[in-house]
């Protein structure tokens, strides 16, 4: 079986048991929580290495969550909103401290793909729950946790998702933290510009 076809076997026989978390498919390797509905969007992706060969498949899971209150007020376009990679906080299974790849033989059976990716989902959802509120956003990033992002992104949101939902007194420090860390930076105009429009809209 080549290896297009081992992962996309595997991952389809993934789906009922993310179903008993509240997770359905969305195309070949994704799987989407409150997609449909407001608030907080959870995202897992099955990553596909560029380095697999005919020989072996090497994957990574990556998950997320994306603000849908945060991406309005930072004027995102709606599509981003399943897109890991646009994802407010993020991260990727890991082992021994250390990103996880895991490598199947591309000939592999997909039931024991499918086994042990569903273990890391398992194994990765406790996580992934524990932030799938604006709330929790917000007291992961007060907490310095950056999920995934480079700090001028953390103190970003976390800047619009205090003016958003609180505690107003928090923001003071957190815009001058940031005004501290974009600085002289090439992407100082931009993040100003973004942090002005979002601003304006709450």
């Amino acid at each position: 079986m080549l290896k297009y076809d081992v992962l996309t076997a595997a991952v389809a026989l993934m789906r009922p048991a993310c179903k008993r978390w509240g997770f359905t498919s969305r195309g070949r390797l994704t799987f989407l929580r409150g997609a449909r509905e407001g608030g907080a969007v959870g995202i897992i992706l099955i990553q596909k290495d560029s380095a697999s060969d005919a020989a072996a498949v090497k994957v990574a899971v990556n998950y997320g969550v994306y603000s849908r209150r945060l991406g309005a007020a930072l004027d995102d376009e709606p599509k981003v909103a399943t897109d890991i990679w646009s994802a407010h906080w993020r991260a990727r299974v890991r082992r021994d401290g250390q990103e996880a790849w895991f490598v199947f033989a591309a000939d592999g059976e997909p039931a024991l793909i499918a086994s042990v990716l569903t273990s890391a989902i398992d194994e990765l959802m406790p996580d992934l729950v524990a932030h799938m509120t604006d709330e929790d956003l917000r007291d992961a990033w007060l907490a310095g946790h950056a999920g995934g992002l480079g700090e001028w992104q953390r103190l970003l949101f976390l800047a619009v998702m205090l003016q958003l939902i609180g505690p107003l007194e928090l923001l003071p420090p957190v815009l001058a933290e940031l005004d501290s860390a974009i600085s002289g930076q090439p992407h100082e105009a931009n993040v100003r510009y973004r942090l002005a429009r979002a601003m304006a809209h709450t």
